[in-house]
């Protein structure tokens, strides 16, 4: 066989070997794209006589069909240069929990709901027998508004002792990521300055001692608390422990049950088994190497939440005051004052903007279809899946307007020129083929960062989906200008 960078170019089913993302022993993740175009990766497997198995394996992930398991698209058998080889082309995705928490804590709602994700998921794996054993941020992805467990990686669960074993370090390892998640913490004596709130206190503590299996978990998640965001409390003395509850209940004896604060009654698990460490030498794929996302930071945090559409403001506000601090960087006291006051007006307004949007009645929604975009409302949330969010669409233009060449996509918006040529000049290097500009259609400011100049509007939004697919924010839109100094 020969190197995998030899296969650099190659096409398999009409998917295209772009790029070697990481190669390991007889495994290796390259960039491809889907038929549409989408970015995406795919697996290519050196068989050693276990093809059978390992592909028995993906059809139970294609038959199992759950919503928080990431799709296989196709997977299949292929000889290359005498070689018998596995792939899988994986579903497209857009963002990585390993991303977002390398750099925010998510809020209390955001860990519930990944909670009852994975929960779900790994409660329908280990019911057909498989188990994942690679519960990790980085194997955790988000597809529209979707939270999805890697998949490829699944194996079937060992007989007996062993595989009682393997499905409890699967629950071991899910309470650690809801640690991570809510802490940026690994262990609960580095996260013992937080307080956890309820029932996730519970669900790490007592998942990651073993104590409680997915069926508690999940019992747990179904009581209805109120979200709040979480708050450090104050450093503990040398002698402090972490206590992992916070309403009071106590581990049942065995044979008995608990009554939790809210007066459910909690069944009491079996006695726990100890949890076996977790054999150092893991298998060959323990991430999944994905292309760089395509959407921003805020987009990314807004597709594991269930709150995505105040979770993505609070995002782009934090945004807002982060380019707003660079900026203040230089100038005098006056101006700095200046610009702090012209950013406090817009993030007030935008605020204001939203919750009047988001009160606007439904009924009238269709009265207004012509002038403003709609919102479409959510659909009930299915056990186990995020709720997809209200995101507005750009209204639709009409005919008359949309073969004329008064468009433009915007990219980025500045007060100050200079600020804008210098974006211009990061993404003529980065994305030549993009042709950045800076437009006003005022003369004045604002000054916006516009990619190919004027066009239709068809050439707008097929523009707009490209400069997206190459990795600009996914806030990116097309807007009509007819009247714009040229």
């Amino acid at each position: 066989m020969e190197l995998w960078t030899d296969y650099e170019g190659r096409t398999i089913n009409d998917f295209p070997l772009k790029k070697l993302l990481r190669p390991e022993g007889r495994s290796a993740f390259y960039s491809t794209s889907t038929g549409t175009g989408e970015p995406t990766v795919i697996r290519l497997i050196e068989s050693h006589f276990d093809e059978d198995e390992i592909l028995a394996r993906w059809r139970g992930v294609e038959a199992l069909g759950h919503p928080n398991v990431l799709k296989l698209e196709h997977f299949g058998q292929i000889v290359l240069d005498d070689t018998n080889v596995l792939y899988a082309v994986m579903e497209p995705v857009e963002a990585n929990l390993a991303e977002v928490v390398g750099s925010y804590r998510l809020t209390v709602s955001d860990v519930r709901q990944l909670a009852s994700s994975l929960a779900s998921a790994l409660d329908a794996l280990h019911t057909h027998g498989f188990v994942h054993e690679h519960i990790e941020p980085e194997n955790v992805f988000a597809v529209g508004e979707v939270v999805k467990l890697r998949s490829d990686c699944i194996r079937e669960a060992p007989e007996g002792e062993d595989g009682r074993q393997a499905k409890r370090r699967d629950v071991h390892d899910l309470a650690v990521l809801l640690l991570v998640a809510l802490t940026q913490e690994h262990t609960l004596e580095a996260a013992s300055r937080f307080s956890l709130p309820s029932p996730l206190d519970e669900i790490v503590s007592k998942g990651m001692s073993g104590e409680w299996g997915l069926a508690e978990i999940m019992y747990a998640l179904e009581t209805p608390v109120q979200p709040r965001n979480l708050h450090p409390r104050p450093a503990p003395s040398a002698s402090a422990t972490y206590a992992p509850s916070a309403n009071g209940t106590s581990a049942p004896a065995n044979g008995a049950s608990a009554t939790s604060a809210n007066g459910k009654s909690v069944p009491a698990p079996a006695d726990p088994a100890p949890i076996s460490p977790r054999p150092a030498a893991k298998s060959s794929t323990p991430s999944l190497p994905f292309p760089e996302p395509t959407v921003s930071g805020a987009a990314k945090l807004s597709a594991l939440g269930d709150d995505a559409p105040p979770l993505r403001i609070r995002l782009m506000l934090r945004e807002r005051f982060d380019d707003l601090r660079d900026r203040l960087g230089d100038g005098d006291l006056a101006t700095r004052w200046m610009v702090a006051a012209a950013g406090l007006v817009f993030i007030l307004i935008f605020w204001i903007g939203f919750h009047l949007a988001h009160r606007h009645p439904a009924n009238q929604g269709a009265a207004s279809a012509n002038s403003s975009p709609a919102l479409a409302s959510s659909a009930p949330a299915q056990a186990g899946v995020a709720p997809r969010s209200s995101i507005p669409r750009p209204a639709p233009g009409n005919s008359a307007s949309s073969g004329r060449k008064d468009w433009r996509v915007i990219a980025y918006t500045y007060n100050r020129p200079d600020q804008a040529r210098k974006k211009i000049s990061t993404i003529a290097a980065r994305h030549p083929d993009l042709h950045p500009q800076v437009f006003t259609p005022t003369g004045r400011a604002p000054w916006l960062v516009a990619l190919g100049g004027p066009m239709n509007r068809d050439q707008a939004f097929a523009l707009v989906r490209k400069a997206r697919s190459e990795g600009l924010p996914s806030d990116i839109y097309a807007q009509n200008y007819p009247d714009a100094r040229r």
